[in-house]
């Protein structure tokens, strides 16, 4: 933890696709009057226009390690913008992070080891504290009935493999974690109350 984040708080909320992480970012950042909402990949930015090209659908020739590298370069082109929040006394509430392009990486066939190796905020910007929601089963409910998807990773073999590797990446990673089970949709609310705790302390 960078020793210059002097009052404000970094909480990620991880989980595969559709399993409630910007719902209950969202929510936390309603109950609380400092806390901001931070998603990723932050698909407005200079870097952060190629990914969102490539989840469209529209940069199909691009090597895997090319997509990881984006998504690296989009969470670390940010980390000025999440230094200068947290001095201020902010509270940052992230809908995915490290983990999350981790995760995703892993499953497009790139080695922990590597994603590790070449992931920033291990070293710069580890969150205070880290939620896990994990409930494939639940996310995919949800991921059928949407109307919008990412063409390029909404397979159900792609999203198991994902959410196996968020917990493969649980186990073994720094920092503060908590593990939450979602077992059927709208089951976040419970995720909401212990988060909520969390955030207060």
């Amino acid at each position: 933890m960078e020793k210059e984040w002097k009052t404000g708080k970094f909480i990620a909320i991880e989980g595969v696709d559709g399993i409630g992480k910007t719902t209950l970012a969202k929510r936390l950042v309603a109950l609380h009057d400092n806390a901001v909402y931070m998603s990723f990949p932050r698909r407005d930015t200079r870097v952060g226009k190629i990914p969102n090209n490539y989840l469209s659908g529209y940069l199909k020739d691009l090597s895997k390690e090319a997509v990881h590298d984006l998504f690296v370069q989009n969470r670390e082109e940010m980390q000025k913008h999440i230094y200068e929040l947290l001095n201020s006394g902010k509270t940052v509430i992230c809908d995915r992070f490290w983990m999350s392009g981790s995760a995703y990486s892993m499953a497009r066939g790139i080695s922990r080891e590597e994603c590790v190796e070449k992931e920033p905020c291990w070293t710069k910007t580890l969150p205070h504290a880290t939620v896990l929601l994990n409930g494939i089963d639940a996310a995919l409910i949800v991921i059928r009935d949407r109307k919008y998807k990412e063409v390029t990773e909404e397979s159900e073999k792609f999203l198991r493999s994902v959410s196996n590797n968020y917990l493969k990446l649980f186990d073994r990673a720094p920092g503060s974690y908590i593990k939450i089970d979602i077992k059927e949709v709208g089951e976040g609310d419970i995720a909401l109350a212990i988060f909520d705790l969390l955030v207060s302390k």
